[in-house]
């Protein structure tokens, strides 16, 4: 018995038997092949499997309903004078309703935003409050440090430096600038370097190179300046604040 190969779109599948092919419900137009033909061949044209090939009833035919003409009653000149000043008293009553939801609800609106604007105010005084509370003790919750640095201590020198900034506030610090002194062994300072820092996030540190020195056996760091638009804060570490000042490190 001959067994036959079908196709699923890209390439040969099989083989199958005949009852294999019957299960699978081929048509007379499916392709199928076998050994000993010389190319594809829909299985119409194969006696062997006449007896199996699923027919394809022919497609059912729409038929379109007849239209039905509905008849209109016309309405005589009594009616449609009557129909014309009902159509009004309604439209009256809707505009009249309308007019009133329109200023009841603006009434409503004026009140809630009397409201908003109040609550919003107490919001931003106590915002304000906790603002200068955080600027006022920058000092003590931003910091510098450094790393174990390598010191030539036989003829002096400061290479593989990194001074970290660290930010304890709840506010990302935009920029800040920080002072490095290289100190000589009698105590001067060498020379002095200043590293910018940017965009560093509420409470985590960021970490910035130095440039090596050939002279001095240690480093001191400070703080310089500290922005933040988040908190409006203007440090300066330098400059003492004004008397009487109870925000001083608020931007003006």
């Amino acid at each position: 018995m001959n067994k036959y190969y079908l196709q699923n779109g890209s390439e040969s599948i099989g083989p199958f038997t005949i009852e294999e092919l019957k299960a699978k419900g081929i048509t007379s137009s499916t392709p199928v092949w076998c050994e000993g033909m010389s190319e594809w061949t829909n299985a119409s044209s194969v006696p062997e499997l006449s007896s199996i090939i699923n027919s394809t009833p022919p497609p059912i035919k729409k038929t379109t309903p007849p239209i039905i003409n509905k008849k209109t009653s016309g309405l005589n000149f009594i009616q449609k004078i009557a129909l014309v000043v009902l159509l009004f008293i309604v439209g009256a009553i809707v505009f009249s309703s309308m007019r009133d939801t329109k200023s009841e609800e603006s009434f409503e609106n004026e009140s809630i935003d009397s409201v908003v604007d109040s609550e919003a105010t107490v919001v931003d005084d106590t915002e304000e409050i906790n603002l200068s509370n955080v600027r006022n003790k920058i000092a003590s919750n931003i910091g510098v440090n450094t790393n174990e640095y390598t010191v030539d201590a036989l003829l002096g020198g400061i290479t593989n430096l990194d001074v970290t900034f660290v930010n304890n506030t709840d506010y990302k610090i935009d920029e800040c600038e920080i002072q490095v002194d290289y100190v000589k062994e009698n105590g001067s300072v060498f020379k002095t370097e200043y590293l910018i820092l940017n965009n560093i996030p509420a409470h985590q540190d960021k970490t910035i190179s130095a440039p090596d020195s050939n002279r001095g056996l240690e480093v001191e760091v400070k703080i310089i300046s500290a922005n933040s638009k988040a908190l409006n804060l203007c440090y300066f570490s330098e400059e003492a604040p004004t008397a009487g000042d109870s925000d001083p490190y608020r931007c003006k």
